[in-house]
Formats: C-alpha cells, sequence, structure tokens
C-alpha cells in the first residue's frame, strides 16, 4: 500500500485550517501512517489545534519503544490521540486567543493485510472494493445523531442548519472518546480519507467513480479538489488516497 494526500483552500475561505499527514515509511514501530485534521477555532486557532495535534500525535509513537504487537496497534493509537488531546487543551488554556480551539482527527496505518483507524469528528474514511464504497467511520454531529436516531433522513441531514455542529473533537475538553476501527484489506482495495471540505460538497455517488477509476493517486486527488471546488467549495478541502500501484501524476 502507499499513500499521497493532498489539500486546498476551497474556492471561499482565507486560509487553510486542514492538516494532512503522508507516510509511506515507519514511524516509529508503525510501517506506515496518513492523517487527516480538520481544525476549529478563532483566528489562527484552527490551523494551529489540527497541525499541533498531528505533531503530537506523531510525537508520541515515535516515543513508543517496546515492542509492538498487532493486537496493541489501536491501543496505541488511542493512546497517542489522548496525549495530543491533552496537549492541544493545554495550549487553549494557555493563551486566550486559542481558546475553544479543537480539531477532528482521523488517523490510518495499514499493517500485514489490515487497516487501523483513530477516529473522532467528522472528517472520514472511506475503502473503495471492487463492488462499491462504504464508509468506515461514523461522523460525530449533531446531525448524524439525528440520522441514527432516524429522526430526519440522510437527505434533510445535507442541508440541515446545525450539520456543522461536531458532537466529538481532538482538544476541545480535557479529555477526548476516540473511535477505533479495524477492517481487512483485500487486493484492488482503495482507501479515502478526506475532511468535511470534500464529502459536503459531493455525494458518496459521484466520489465513488473517481476513486475507483484506473487512475494514479495523484490524479485522483486533484480531480476530488477539482470537483468539490466546481461545487461550491465553501470549506477547506483535504483527501488522503491509499491503494496498491503507482502514484502516478497529477491531472
Amino acid at each position: 500500500m502507499i499513500g499521497f494526500g493532498k489539500t486546498d483552500l476551497g474556492s471561499t475561505r482565507l486560509n487553510n485550517e486542514d492538516s494532512i499527514y503522508v507516510s509511506n515509511e515507519r514511524v516509529g514501530p508503525l510501517e506506515n501512517l496518513y492523517i487527516i485534521s480538520d481544525g476549529m477555532g478563532g483566528h489562527n486557532a484552527g490551523e494551529v489545534a489540527s497541525g499541533k495535534a498531528i505533531e503530537f500525535f506523531v510525537e508520541h509513537i515515535k516515543s513508543y519503544e517496546a515492542e509492538l504487537r498487532d493486537e496493541d496497534i489501536l491501543n496505541l493509537m488511542m493512546d497517542a490521540v489522548r496525549y495530543a488531546n491533552s496537549k492541544v487543551y493545554y495550549i487553549s488554556c494557555q493563551d486566550q486567543s486559542m481558546s475553544g480551539m479543537g480539531t477532528t482527527f482521523t488517523a490510518a496505518t495499514f499493517v500485514r493485510g489490515r487497516c487501523y483507524i483513530a477516529h473522532l469528528g467528522d472528517s472520514r474514511a472511506y475503502v473503495i472494493k471492487p463492488d462499491g464504497m462504504s464508509q468506515i467511520t461514523i461522523d460525530h454531529t449533531y446531525v448524524n445523531d439525528l440520522v441514527r436516531a432516524s429522526i430526519i433522513s440522510d437527505e434533510q441531514a445535507r442541508t440541515h442548519h446545525l450539520r456543522n455542529v461536531i458532537t466529538r473533537a481532538l482538544g476541545s475538553e480535557s479529555s477526548c472518546d476516540v473511535d477505533p476501527y479495524s477492517v481487512d484489506v483485500e487486493e484492488g482495495d482503495r482507501f479515502l480519507l478526506c475532511s468535511d471540505g470534500l464529502s459536503t460538497m459531493l455525494e458518496d455517488s459521484q466520489i465513488e467513480p473517481v476513486v475507483a477509476s484506473d487512475t494514479g493517486l495523484k490524479a485522483i486527488a486533484s480531480r476530488l479538489i477539482d470537483m468539490a471546488n466546481e461545487h461550491g467549495g465553501v470549506d477547506n478541502i483535504s483527501v488522503i488516497l491509499i491503494g496498491e500501484g503507482g502514484l502516478g501524476h497529477d491531472a
């Protein structure tokens, strides 16, 4: 598996509060590492939160010195999220201009035929298989809670006036609740991590054929970002694609 990531300002924002991390090489005991982090907060606080979250997460991963068994991978990733949460929260408490900042956080690593994910917020992880695309992660948003309770439909959620209200974020409180995922990786699978700047602009049915196309990962990333901008680009747009084969060239 090899990954490629790209982030874009979008069509309306003045600064990019998304941060991404792409390593096809070993990071501490992990064979690879891919992260999407979408910050929130006033002034520059969002970009500080997303950038620092990744920095502290990677710092914790690199500090792990024991032998890492497969069954320990998710625990390490979740501990790293909690460590990053405490560090980002401390910064927000020390600097009034950073008060209340936070970030979504979705990290993935691939080890011996499995994908391990630590997630909170409304950035997403998808798997694209020959028979279709499915979302691995659950959005931690107010409207998704309503959908899951069958109070509103998926279609209503896309235009709901509270659709941007996030129920879980890294760094906004002294502790955080992180979701772990572990899925099998089969031949031909592709994985997509994205911020909501992509998923709110495009339907899954628009994303799927692009990611499933017989195209290099760089061209796919560029095409997805172009499509999100063509549909309004009202937020920063970040994508990371992981799959077999080469990266290809930018579109």
